[in-house]
């Protein structure tokens, strides 16, 4: 009889359990916390044009950067100043160092981009522009030749010594913003850099290790010099120093910016092993399944819970490694998984996107492939097959939700793969690959852009749960440059001893945490977003078009394609006062977050003191 009753208990147990999951994806089913939707189409958005007044186009700001075609590394200085103008929204002119006569008074900056100073036949014509009241900026550390011993003196240097390498960072100003006083180790940056002595009316921003000045800004008659004395402003993850220097410079500096914070955690939901990590079952006595339930995501979701962290699913089926079809739901998918865990991210104001039906990147091309460990997919046919599959998928737990987001595995995707991703997944309107180069080549690289095939570029720029020097240095470039805090981790990172350095989960979160916690302590100001959220704000950054009319008591700013509140960076000299169709935050001595609400602002100079 006692057989029979539990016969009954466990029949009965199974079906509540049914019951549970089967209501958990009815209720979740619809997804009425998809954020998606509560973000508008940005085409559906009013539009709205200043008025500009016509001395305002005339009298727009303008920079020229002369460059050196026989220098390799002045060409890639050149080439990443454009795009950082690009950015900043700046009119900008490129001049060659051997064709080059004379800079026009118009210009706000002269920015010098390469050594030999010799290729640059009448310096004496940039030393005129800057006594007369101008602006340049030595972007490379000038080679010792017979132009720069007769101007040195001109650039605030009193002593020259011999070329050699300089190790690290030391900010003596806020170059970057939140970033005085911080030093940043040599193995993260080093430079090439003369040994100099300065004019004791130099005023040094930042200087290495060794204490020999990096950066600094002398006075020259009316106008400013600036001067790096280093060698890696061509490199794409110093954007924010280049911004910074660029920025200081000036009396003022307005430039817009995207202001977003955004993590996405690939690889999940996805299919957790029940084997056993020793490291893991030394600490919790727990599998990787229950690990990564009752500690990791726990752990994670305490982050949303007291800092407003939003995080990004990137979704995965399954670790098979088919990449011919037919694409099924097999062994290694997880359902459960996929409804509780999605579950709980969307009802943390979180996102769902798309990583893929396996971890086998979107390629045809052998070599990438077979670099990763891949199997290589024989079309583009066969690519959007195993989207539709995870699509699928998805959609047997949500059949109402709109996936708007797609991670590609390892950052890889090919010209063919994206069109697969464009043809499987039509709701899908941005890609999340990598911002900064990594030493492979392989990886999808992208800018902050909209594409031309419509998607809209929305890279990440860090990674990983170690708060490292260079993690850091990188975060703040971002932050800097473009307003943008963009991150990335993958729940096995935890097991993986090359990406962990073999630390344990306390540790890592901890560093992670220390991340989050500097992030919201130092720049409260950003807004944390999912993918959604960021590509809504990536396409008001891209196409509002700014203008600015400084004037002795106040600056005016004028946008074209206005579609709602934007945000804007000020570095100013200046005392602020009013501020009309804006709201003003100061984040740093000297620098300003400008939240403008209409097509036109004005903001006011406090002359009473």
């Amino acid at each position: 009889m006692r057989i029979k009753w539990s016969i009954f208990i466990a029949l009965g147990l199974a079906i509540m359990m049914g019951l549970i999951v089967q209501l958990m994806r009815y209720e979740y089913g619809v997804m009425r916390h998809d954020v998606s939707h509560e973000i508008p189409k940005f085409e559906t958005l009013p539009v709205k044009n200043a008025v500009i007044p016509s001395s305002v186009y005339t009298e727009t700001e303008k920079y020229l950067v002369i460059y050196d075609s026989m220098e390799p590394v002045s060409i890639e200085l050149k080439e990443n100043i454009k795009k950082v103008f690009q950015y900043l929204q700046k009119e900008v002119h490129f001049a060659e160092a051997s064709s080059f006569k004379t800079p026009s008074t118009e210009y706000n900056m002269v920015i010098i981009t390469f050594e030999s100073l010799n290729r640059l036949q009448n310096m004496e014509y940039i030393i005129h522009y800057t006594a007369k009241g101008g602006n340049v900026f030595f972007a490379i550390r000038p080679m010792m030749d017979e132009v720069f011993e007769s101007l040195y003196r001109k650039m605030g240097i009193q002593e020259l010594g011999t070329e050699y390498t300089t190790n690290g960072i030391h900010f003596l100003s806020n170059v970057l913003i939140q970033f005085k006083d911080e030093k940043v180790p040599g193995d993260v940056i080093s430079n090439s850099s003369l040994h100099v002595t300065l004019d004791p009316r130099s005023q040094v921003l930042a200087a290495s290790e060794e204490d020999t000045p990096l950066l600094w800004e002398y006075d020259y008659k009316k106008g400013k010099i600036m001067v790096y004395n280093g060698s890696t402003l061509h490199l794409k993850v110093n954007r924010g120093l280049l911004v910074g220097a660029i920025s200081m410079l000036l009396d003022s500096f307005i430039y817009p910016i995207m202001n977003t914070s955004m993590i996405w955690i690939d690889d999940f939901p996805a299919y957790y092993s029940h084997t056993v990590d020793k490291q893991i079952f030394q600490l919790y006595r727990l599998n990787k399944t229950r690990f990564f339930r009752n500690i990791w995501w726990l752990d994670m979701l305490k982050l949303v819970d007291q800092y407003g962290t939003r995080y990004t699913g990137a979704l995965i089926e399954t670790y098979n490694s088919k990449v011919r079809p037919p694409f099924s739901e097999d062994e290694g998918a997880d359902r459960n998984n996929l409804i509780i865990y999605s579950k709980e991210l969307i009802n943390h104001k979180g996102e769902l996107g798309i990583h893929g039906y396996n971890h086998q990147a979107l390629s045809t091309d052998n070599r990438i492939m077979g670099f990763f460990g891949y199997n290589t997919w024989k079309s583009k046919e066969d690519m959007a097959d195993s989207l539709r599959e995870v699509l699928r998928y998805s959609k047997t737990a949500y059949p109402n939700y709109e996936f708007k987001n797609y991670v590609p595995p390892s950052n890889v995707l090919s010209i063919d793969g994206r069109e697969a991703v464009i043809e499987a997944l039509p709701n899908v309107n941005s890609i999340s690959s990598l911002y900064l180069e990594e030493e492979s080549g392989r990886s999808y690289i992208q800018e902050f852009e909209m594409a031309k095939d419509g998607l809209i570029e929305l890279p990440r720029i860090t990674s990983g749960y170690l708060y490292d020097p260079f993690t850091r240095w990188a975060m703040i470039n971002g932050i800097t440059s473009l307003g943008v805090f963009s991150h990335f981790i993958h729940p096995d990172d935890v097991l993986d001893k090359e990406r962990s350095l073999g630390k344990p989960w306390p540790d890592l979160r901890k560093e992670f945490t220390s991340m989050i916690v500097e992030l919201n302590q130092q720049y409260s100001w950003l807004r944390s977003m999912t993918a959604s959220g960021g590509s809504f704000e990536l396409q008001k950054y891209v196409n509002t078009k700014w203008y600015f009319e400084p004037q002795q008591k106040s600056l005016k700013g004028y946008a074209q394609e206005f579609r709602g509140e934007v945000f804007l960076i000020l570095r100013t000299e200046n005392k602020v006062g009013k501020c009309t169709h804006c709201q003003i935050e100061l984040i740093d001595q000297g620098v300003y977050l400008l939240r403008v609400e209409q097509e036109k602002f004005e903001l006011e100079w406090d002359l009473s003191t």
